[in-house]
């Protein structure tokens, strides 16, 4: 990351690392919600199981 905006390299510095954070901070949120839709999608397909019991007439 890098950013040439100001002429103080100190300035810039930080505004790297504020980019930065918020760009860490877009991905860890990206990550969560697409955990978040796999376990949606999880408990949405249903699926047959086997019978728990089998009665004979």
């Amino acid at each position: 990351m890098t950013a040439r905006d100001e002429r103080s390299q100190h300035r810039n510095k930080a505004l790297a690392l504020r980019r930065l954070a918020a760009m860490l901070h877009q991905l860890e949120a990206e990550k969560q919600e697409a955990a978040k839709s796999g376990r949606f999608i999880a408990n949405r397909t249903i699926e047959r199981g086997n019978e728990v019991k089998a009665f004979k007439l």
